[in-house]
C-alpha cells in the first residue's frame, strides 16, 4: 500500500546506477525476454531511455495520474510513457488502473489521458497480435470503463 504519510526519509544512500543497455551488453540480463517489467517508483521512464534498442514483446510500467498523490511530482505520467514507448517501436498499450486499494481493477486501451486521481500498470505490446490476446484476457476478466 503507498500511503505519503506513513514515508519517512532520514537518510539518502548512494546506489550504483547501470542501464539496462550496458547490462545486455556485459551479457548480465538477456539481450531479449518476452516481458520487461519496470517499477522504478516514477523513474520508469528513465529506465526505458536506458533500454537501447529493446527486444522485449511486452514491457510492463507504473503510472500515476497527477491528481494522485505519487503523480503530483509530474514522474510517471501516462502521456509521457507512451510517448516514449511510440518511439521505441510500441504503439500499442493497455492501462490496468484503479482509484484506491479497495477499488475495482479497470482497464482501457490505447489513450493517453487517465482517470481522475488512478494510478497502475501500463503494457505496452510491440506486437499486434500480443495486444490483442492481452485485451481480450482483459475483457474477459477486468471490469471495463468508459475509457474504450
Amino acid at each position: 500500500e503507498h500511503r505519503m504519510e506513513d514515508l519517512r526519509f532520514t537518510e539518502t544512500v548512494p546506489v550504483q546506477v547501470r542501464s539496462l543497455a550496458s547490462l545486455r551488453e556485459s551479457g548480465e540480463i538477456p539481450n531479449n525476454a518476452g516481458l520487461l517489467k519496470i517499477d522504478a517508483e516514477g523513474f520508469d521512464i528513465e529506465v526505458i531511455r536506458g533500454m537501447g534498442e529493446p527486444n522485449y514483446a511486452v514491457v510492463m510500467t507504473e503510472f500515476w495520474d497527477a491528481a494522485h498523490r505519487f503523480g503530483q511530482s509530474g514522474k510517471g505520467r501516462l502521456e509521457d510513457l507512451v510517448a516514449e514507448m511510440r518511439r521505441r517501436g510500441y504503439p500499442w498499450h493497455i492501462v490496468i488502473y484503479h482509484l484506491d486499494e479497495d477499488a475495482t481493477i479497470s482497464y482501457y486501451c490505447n489513450r493517453t489521458d487517465t482517470v481522475s486521481g488512478s494510478w497502475g500498470n501500463i503494457i505496452f505490446c510491440r506486437e499486434h497480435v500480443i495486444f490483442s490476446k492481452a485485451a481480450r484476457w482483459c475483457e474477459q476478466v477486468l471490469t471495463p470503463t468508459l475509457h474504450r
